[in-house]
């Protein structure tokens, strides 16, 4: 019988940390014989919302809380809970976890989002929520984690064991592709509306590598009002689209602020650029520090100077361009693929399901869970 495992995540495959971190690995658990039933907390017009500037009303939000308490009382008929981050958002962590009991859980978290509550400007969450997600990480019988940084956050906030797993790409998705002509110079970006403030980072030296002609900032996912629309290109994300705008760019970057939010980030945006087989420009920060090799697959910048000297290095350059963006893609297929990190995730799954004194779970609990393969139960599809 296959290992029953119910996915708590926090979206569908709209959201990308719920998409990278645990959908995308679905078909190929099939293979260990592995069923995962994912049960995202909102749906997918909730981020379409929230990404316009609008908020969902109090009746839709109740609605997701309604939902999830409902999967929470049918959780024992799984073998295994893994878990984004948390059950429930903004309720203290033993209404969640006490209602799983002994079922042995797996908890995902691929930034800081402890600090969410933490370092909350309203005292009472800080108050009473401030410690929710290492009360968490103590519980939990495995935490997976996406960088070094978090991984000494888990371990310190007492988790029993920690596996370090960087978020990654299915290089099938990413087929080899030449760069385009030298012109226009095209500079890529990828991200939501909430980490497009990044940019003002960067902002002086943008603008004085655009003032060049035949230069482009193309930027997807997100709109950046203080650059001149003139010089800069927006489109929409799409899962379908992504791979075809990333082979338009020539350098892909990814600035970041100095903070310990930013230290927690999973450097994804820069693994896309070099599955894509482009070089990058970086901060110097956190995750960054373990994707990039300097002057090998992409540069570091620190300074306004900095990003200016290390983008106008690849302008016209693509000689430069291509031989960097191969290093990148072969960083990518050694150390942040799907096909390299998945043995891994099944493992611990596998590992975590054994501790389950209980026995087997029953193969209906997806149908008494209401839960369809394919579907989750906002119906957004998992990954097949």
């Amino acid at each position: 019988m296959a290992l029953q495992v119910l996915l708590f995540t926090r979206y569908g495959r709209t959201g990308a940390s719920s998409r990278l971190r645990f959908l995308q690995y679905l078909a190929g658990l099939d293979e260990y014989d592995i069923d995962v039933h994912p049960a995202p907390f909102l749906d997918d017009d909730y981020l379409r919302e929230l990404y316009a500037g609008r908020r969902p009303s109090m009746k839709r939000i109740l609605g997701f809380y309604s939902e999830r308490l409902r999967q929470l009382v049918r959780a024992q008929d799984f073998d295994v809970v893994w878990i984004e981050k948390e059950v429930l958002p903004w309720v203290p962590h033993w209404v969640g976890m006490t209602a799983l009991g002994s079922l042995p859980t797996v908890v995902d978290c691929d930034d800081a989002w402890h600090l969410r509550y933490s370092q909350s400007p309203n005292p009472l969450v800080r108050c009473a929520l401030g410690k929710k997600l290492e009360h968490i990480a103590k519980r939990a019988d495995f935490v997976i984690v996406a960088n070094k940084f978090l991984q000494s956050w888990a371990e310190n906030a007492g988790a029993r064991q920690v596996a370090c797993i960087p978020t990654v790409v299915d290089l099938r998705r990413y087929p080899r592709a030449p760069l385009p002509p030298a012109e226009p110079f095209t500079i890529g970006w990828i991200g939501t509306p909430e980490t497009a403030p990044y940019l003002d980072t960067i902002k002086g030296a943008l603008r004085q590598v655009l003032a060049k002609e035949n230069t482009r900032l193309l930027l997807v996912g997100a709109k950046q009002p203080f650059l001149p629309e003139h010089d800069v290109e927006t489109q929409p994300w799409s899962e379908a689209s992504e791979t075809s705008l990333l082979n338009r760019m020539h350098v892909g970057i990814m600035p970041l602020a100095q903070g310990a939010w930013e230290y927690g980030k999973s450097g994804y945006k820069l693994v896309q650029y070099m599955a894509a087989c482009r070089p990058v420009v970086a901060s110097p920060v956190g995750v960054n520090c373990d994707v990039v090799q300097d002057g090998v697959n992409g540069f570091f910048a620190a300074t306004e100077e900095e990003w200016v000297e290390r983008l106008e290095q690849f302008r016209g350059n693509l000689e430069l361009s291509a031989a960097l963006g191969a290093a990148a893609r072969e960083t990518v297929e050694e150390s942040f693929s799907l096909s390299a990190t998945l043995p891994k995730v099944a493992e611990i799954l596998r590992s975590a399901a054994a501790l389950n004194t209980a026995g087997g779970r029953s193969s209906r609990a997806a149908s008494r869970l209401g839960l369809a393969r394919s579907a989750g139960s906002n119906g957004v599809a998992p990954s097949r």
